[in-house]
């Protein structure tokens, strides 16, 4: 956890100068759960990257898929980004679940996109996906979370301790 801290510590700069946007992912009870955020921002043509991680404890209940929800909701009605992608590796079959759940589009395979342990990987069967602004709930997603809350600019929060 220490570590997970210190990272989103260090992204407190490029948070400050709009560059990127990290946020932590917390229970109702405040405990850390995982991290998300918007990086590899383009400015120009208004598009970034949307990533999350959880911890293997909190998996496979939906808090993914609802801090996706939130950080898209956040960089929607905060930004002036018209397009967020979510990139996954070809076997990443739970984000890409995560995804289709927020009702991403899937757009194609992206060859060598990632490096994932020192080694290009394909972002593969369901990569690169638009998300829109208004985000359709998909048929089998949960309703919202209680007490699952992205915590916004935590890289503050954190490092005013």
């Amino acid at each position: 956890m220490a570590e997970a801290i210190d990272w989103i510590r260090s992204r407190a700069p490029l948070t400050a100068e709009r560059r990127e946007y990290t946020f932590a992912i917390l229970g109702s009870d405040g405990r850390f759960l995982g991290g998300c955020g918007l990086n590899q921002i383009n400015r120009i043509h208004r598009f970034a990257n949307l990533g999350y991680w959880v911890r293997t404890s909190a998996t496979r209940h939906g808090v993914a898929t609802e801090a996706v929800r939130q950080v898209a909701e956040f960089a929607f009605g905060n930004t002036d980004l018209v397009r967020l992608e979510i990139v996954c590796a070809v076997g990443n079959h739970r984000s890409q679940r995560v995804a289709e759940k927020v009702g991403a589009t899937r757009e194609g395979v992206s060859r060598r996109r990632l490096i994932l342990h020192g080694e290009p990987v394909d972002a593969g069967e369901q990569p690169a996906r638009r998300l829109r602004r208004h985000l359709p709930r998909h048929p089998t997603a949960q309703q919202p979370l209680d007490g699952i809350r992205v915590f916004g600019r935590i890289t503050r929060h954190f490092a005013s301790k």
